[in-house]
């Protein structure tokens, strides 16, 4: 059997086996699809967070990690990532972290954090809600 042989073969099998699936479930491309939308979506809702947290920079914020650790400072830059630079930082909790009371300055990975706790005299939350529904007529028109 050659290479050209097989290959056809091979194809014919994946022929037969996605018409086999699309009459049980959506096809793979479908699924990849789907996938590739949420991702779309998420990339734009991570856009939109990180223009309105560019907005604080040099506020202070609140900034809570995945392990439980808080920590309190002035935003001093994030990036598309939302990856966080604080200045001035000040552990809420430092009686259970007592070795971060000398660290001054902190990059967080955008991975790591759970919450961030604005103040609220910065937040303007009809922009924001402005913002966030422009964003998601945009990704519906995207789709159709």
């Amino acid at each position: 059997m050659t290479a050209k042989t097989r290959r056809h073969l091979t194809l014919k099998f994946i022929a037969k086996t996605l018409q086999t699936r699309a009459s049980k479930s959506p096809s793979p491309p479908l699924i990849r699809f789907r996938h590739n939308l949420n991702r779309a979506y998420r990339t734009s809702a991570t856009m939109l967070f990180f223009s309105f947290f560019k907005t604080l920079v040099d506020h202070e914020v609140t900034i809570e990690l995945k392990n439980d650790l808080s920590i309190r400072g002035t935003l001093k830059s994030v990036d598309q990532f939302l990856n966080i630079k604080l200045d001035e930082i000040q552990v809420v909790d430092e009686v259970k972290y007592p070795h971060l009371s000398a660290v001054k300055n902190v990059f967080i990975r955008g991975s790591v954090v759970r919450y961030v706790h604005l103040p609220a005299n910065a937040v303007d939350t009809a922009l924001l809600e402005d913002a966030t529904r422009r964003e998601a007529a945009a990704q519906a028109n995207k789709a159709k």
